[in-house]
């Protein structure tokens, strides 16, 4: 598994629309081979951030689908791109590989 988190800030008064475009671009994505989901979190103690967390089987994959997306879709630059609209600012904190894993049973 391969996973990304994103910290990202909405401009003033454009959460929702940055969560509305968000999700308009990730149930697109999602549909990709490899693709393994995401989510957006807030902490508590951060208001006005916004953590984005993506999952996928490989980061192989997730350049796959990014370079299909660019080449497919005529529509791509709004999936991919089109929820920044309403960030101040985006920042990766991190990108993991999975080495070791125990299931929840």
């Amino acid at each position: 598994m391969y996973r990304v988190i994103l910290k990202d800030i909405p401009k003033k008064d454009q959460e929702k629309e940055y969560i509305a475009q968000w999700q308009k671009g990730s149930d697109v994505i999602q549909t990709y081979p490899g693709a393994l989901g995401t989510k957006l979190f807030r902490k508590a103690d951060e208001p006005g951030v916004i953590y984005a967390i993506a999952d996928w089987v490989s980061r192989e994959d997730r350049k796959s689908a990014f370079e299909k997306i660019r080449k497919e879709r005529p529509d791509a630059e709004e999936v991919l791109s089109k929820f920044k609209d309403f960030l101040e600012s985006r920042e990766t904190i991190a990108e993991y590989e999975l080495v070791a894993e125990s299931p929840s049973k």
